[in-house]
C-alpha cells in the first residue's frame, strides 16, 4: 500500500557481497594464486593416499569396481543383447578412466606403483 515502510529490508550497496572484477589484475592474480594452492593441496593429498597401503588398496578397488580396464556388455537372461546395460557399463568405465587419468596427473609414480602391486597384467613383465 502507499505510504508503507519497507522495514529496512531493501538491499543497500554496503550490504551486498563484494563483486570480483574480471579486469582488476590484483584480483585476477589472487584468484590464480588460490587455484594453484588448491591444486598443490590436491596433489599432496593424493601422494599421501597412494603412499599408504590402505589408501592404495582403496584406490585400486575403486578403479577395479568401475571396470576401468575391461570392456563389458549387457545381456538379457536368454543371451540377447541389452543396450541399456551396455551403456550403464560404458558409463562406469568412463568414470573409472576419468578417475584414473586425474590420479595419474596428480601422482604418476603412485599410479604406476598401483599397477606393479595390484594389476595382474603386470605380473609377467620384467621389473627394471
Amino acid at each position: 500500500m502507499a505510504g508503507e515502510e519497507t522495514d529496512g529490508l531493501e538491499d543497500r550497496p554496503q550490504d551486498l557481497p563484494a563483486q570480483q572484477s574480471a579486469v582488476d589484475p590484483k584480483e585476477a592474480k589472487k584468484r590464480e594464486s588460490r587455484k594453484k594452492i588448491l591444486a598443490r593441496e590436491d596433489a599432496e593429498f593424493i601422494r599421501r593416499m597412494l603412499a599408504d597401503p590402505a589408501g592404495k588398496r582403496f584406490v585400486w578397488g575403486l578403479i577395479e569396481d568401475a571396470g576401468t580396464f575391461k570392456e563389458k556388455y549387457g545381456f538379457g537372461p536368454y543371451g540377447h543383447p541389452n543396450p541399456q546395460a551396455s551403456w550403464f557399463y560404458a558409463g562406469q568405465r568412463d568414470f573409472g578412466m576419468r578417475l584414473y587419468h586425474r590420479l595419474s596427473a596428480l601422482d604418476r609414480a603412485g599410479v604406476l606403483a598401483l599397477h606393479d602391486e595390484f594389476d595382474p597384467r603386470f605380473d609377467d613383465m620384467p621389473k627394471v
